[in-house]
Parts: C-alpha cells; structure tokens; sequence
C-alpha cells in the first residue's frame, strides 16, 4: 500500500475503532476540538519544540475530524440519515472553531517571538478564508464534482480550492521550521489565491432558452414543419399554401378573386403570356428560397431553489434589511451597493479609522445599507450569487478595521469576527432558512454593523464588541442545539 492510500485509510481506521468503542459521531468532533485546542495551547508558547508538539496533536485533530465525518455518512433509512446529517454539521462546526483556535495560538506564539502584527494576520486569514467558504456555499449546485484524467490538473484544482488538509499539511510543515507569523503569511497568501479562484466560479445558474423545456413553467415549443421555406401558416400566401395543402385554392375562391381586374380594366388571364414574366411576385411563390436563420431565443439564467436559498440564507438579512427591500419591491439589484459598501470600508481602513470624525465612522454602515433594498431581489443576475460573500467581507473589514483603529484588545476583535464567521459555517451549512422562524427576526448583518459603529461613534468600542460577542455565542449555539433537517425545496423567500 502506498503513503497517500494509507493516508486516505487512516480516517476510516480511526472511525472503525470509534465504532468498536461505541462513540457517537459527536464525541470523535469532540476529541478533535480537544486535541485543537492542545494544538493551539503549544502554538502559543512560540517555541520551535512546543510547535512541533502542537503539529503533532494538530495532526491528531484532523485525523479524528475526518473520521467524525466519515461516521456521519448517508445512511439508508431516514431517521439515520437525518441523525447522519445533524452530526455532519456539527462536525463541520467542530472543524471550523478548531481551525479558529489554532490561529488564535498562532496568533499569540508570534506575538511571543516579539512580531507586533500576528493578530492582524490572524484576522485577514480568517476573513479570506470565511470569504472563500461563502462564495463556495453559494455557487456548489452548480460546480458538479467530476473528476479529471489528467492527474497534474487535479492536482492543481486541489491546490487552488485551498482543502481544510491542505491547510493543516502547510501548518505542520511551516509552524517548526520558520514559526508562527511565517505560517500566517503562507496561510493568508493561498487564501487569497483560492479566493480568487473559487470568484472565477459560474454560479449556480444554468443558461437555458427563453421557451425551451427547461425553462421553468414554460410549455415545450411546438415542433417546426418539414417545409424548408420558414413561413407561418397565418403569414404565408394564399397560392402556397394552396400547393403545401395539395388543393387547388382557387377552384374554391370566388370569382372576384378568381379573376383579379387590372387597372386597364382587363382580365388578368386575357394578358399576353410573355406579359407574365414582368410580374416577379408570381414567379416568387414557386422559386426555393433559403429558410431564413431561426431567431435566437433570449437566455434566461435559472437557478437550483437550494441555491437561492442558500444565497437567502447567507445573506443574513435583519429587521431593517427586509423592511428597506419590501419598501422597494425587490427591485433594485443587490450586488453594485454591497460592491461599494466593501470598497469604502476598505478605503477608510487603509486611512485609517482612528483619523476620522465621529460621523464618518458610519460612512460605510451607510453605503452598505444601500445593499439592503436588494434583500428581496430574486438574485437572478449574472454575479448576484457573490452578494452573500461581499456583504460578510465588508462586515468583517469593518470590524477588524474599527477594532484595531481604536485600540480593541487583539483576541476581542479576533473572537467577534471568528464568531461572525462561525455564524456565517452555520447560514452556510443550512441548505434552506428555518421554516419556523421568520427571516427578519434576527439581529442581522446591517444590525451588527451599526451596533459597532455606533459604539466606535460614541467611545465605547470595547462594551459593543463584547456585547455582540455574547450575542453571537447565544445565537450560534442555540442554531447548533436546535439545528434539524433541511426543509424540501420550494421558492425565494
């Protein structure tokens, strides 16, 4: 057996001692969290033995992850399936508080080997990669997996999805030899670049024919008539379809059609037969013509309803969110506002928050907010799949930006953006918003961004970011205590 095939193996082992041990799905996610959070604990020291001991147990979680998820599988009968289904979400929820831990220890062990911008990594890592997570979420119906012949491309896809093994593979070989801001360095880099890639994605929409079959609640297009002449029977003349019926017309039609009078006053048969050749509208009925070119049907962009609710689901939208998009009606796009929301808190974080006038603080809550009235958008578009990922990479710029700028603790700043994107795994990982609960009901993103602002507004930065902190652990683990099935599949909310 070769090292990758006993690598793949190790997992499954892993699961079936799990099984003969009588562990549930939930305690393997369990053990891997523990042996993450030892991992980060030896990260923290900044040391090259304890990072070599964190590696190790690093190594160890993401072992026992992947037998966690090999344990929640498809099983055949419902109730399993659905257990299976719950114990998968909860394992990825284990897998990305793991993976936060480890940066955060990271994060610490640099600032122990006296780097001053570990913590601002940490941030910019967690933010590309909750970035990627989301933009992957809102475009997989439409990326089916299918695998390629060609071993160098495969490889290549893989290292451009940027896998979680990938991930722990780069921080167990880079942590020990160049240590913990290097790590992050490498860590942000490839997101950044899977990031990209994953954007490059189609969407979930497919291209269909306006009229087609596939369109949805169209009728099949009635089926075209051998003749090659591309005429419809209401527009056709009355000679040609006397031939293409195989009757003669004009034995039935009326005499005063029969004989049609000129303007000399003459019968039209009483004309010299070489009179006839003058009249070229006769002679076009019987000449073979090209059928003309068949017009292109308008494209229409459909999408899978999963993936409408999954964009449904990972926008977030609050109170004021869905209020402002009723007002309009769902008729203002919802891309171009989160755009410029994104590009100005990018802008006032390069110049600096902390420089700025209380008031231009919620310049980019207001700019973002125009993203709102596109809450009840059909999100139809072209791009509109990417609205979701804009608007939680403006969010958490922001709050990483704010945080920094007026001087928020490291691991504060560092925990409310790690919990926006555990909230955001959780959206993500839904398939379809809770039926038993209103959609407006929630705090939301606009909500958020306001409290953080305001706060920075007034000076008391510190009590809004922990006062959201704690809103945010009470919702996430309320989602995962009551997490059930997806809901069948139906239309945009």
């Amino acid at each position: 057996m070769s090292v990758p095939e006993t690598l793949d193996d190790l997992p499954r082992r892993l699961a079936r001692w799990a099984v003969n041990r009588s562990l549930a799905p939930a305690s393997v996610s369990g053990i891997s969290l523990a042996l993450a959070v030892c991992a980060a604990g030896w990260f923290s020291a900044g040391t090259r033995p304890d990072n070599v001991n964190g590696s190790l147990a690093l190594c160890a979680s993401y072992l026992a992850a992947c037998a966690a998820r090999w344990l929640a599988g498809p099983a055949p009968d419902a109730p399993a399936r659905s257990a299976g289904a719950a114990a998968g979400r909860l394992a990825e929820w284990c897998g990305a508080v793991s993976e936060y831990a480890v940066y955060a220890g990271l994060a610490v062990g640099g600032y122990e080997e006296h780097w001053k911008d570990t913590w601002q990594l940490a941030v910019a890592v967690m933010i590309v990669l909750s970035v990627r997570r989301t933009v992957v979420a809102c475009s997989r119906p439409a990326t089916g997996a299918s695998g390629s012949p060609n071993p160098a491309g495969h490889a290549i896809r893989v290292f451009l999805s940027c896998p979680p093994g990938g991930r722990i593979a780069l921080i167990t070989l880079v942590a020990p030899i160049w240590g913990a801001r290097a790590t992050l360095m490498f860590l942000l880099e490839w997101g950044i670049i899977a990031t990209g890639y994953a954007l490059t994605a189609h969407g979930p929409y497919r291209v269909i024919l306006a009229g087609s079959p596939e369109q949805v609640g169209a009728a099949p297009p009635a089926r075209l008539a051998d003749s090659p002449v591309t005429v419809e029977a209401d527009e056709m003349p009355a000679e040609l379809a006397a031939l293409a019926s195989g009757t003669d017309e004009t034995e039935q039609a009326p005499a005063e059609l029969a004989a049609p009078i000129t303007e000399a006053g003459q019968d039209e048969a009483a004309l010299p037969e070489a009179d006839s050749a003058e009249s070229p509208a006769a002679l076009d009925l019987f000449v073979y013509a090209e059928p003309a070119p068949p017009a292109k049907a308008a494209p229409e962009a459909a999408a899978d309803p999963r993936a409408l609710a999954v964009m449904a689901a990972c926008r977030d939208d609050g109170t004021a969110a869905v209020w402002l998009g009723r007002v309009v009606r769902g008729e203002l796009v919802p891309l171009p506002p989160a755009v410029a929301g994104l590009a100005a808190t990018s802008l006032l974080a390069w110049l600096g928050m902390r420089n700025l006038p209380g008031i231009l603080l919620l310049t980019p809550v207001v700019v973002m907010l125009l993203a709102a009235f596109g809450s009840r958008h059909p999100h139809d578009g072209r791009l509109d799949w990417l609205t979701p990922a804009v608007l939680l990479a403006g969010q958490l710029v922001y709050f990483a930006a704010v945080g920094f700028s007026f001087r928020v603790p490291p691991p504060v700043t560092f925990t409310l953006c790690g919990l926006v994107a555990l909230h955001y795994v959780e959206l993500a990982g839904r398939g379809w918003p809770d039926a038993g609960q209103a959609p407006d009901t929630r705090l939301g993103w606009e909500g958020r961004i306001f409290i953080v602002g305001l706060g920075a507004m007034i000076g008391i930065a510190m009590i809004a970011y922990l006062a959201l902190s704690a809103y945010l652990v009470v919702l996430v683990c309320v989602k995962i205590l009551t997490s059930r099935p997806a809901a069948p599949e139906g239309a945009w909310p």
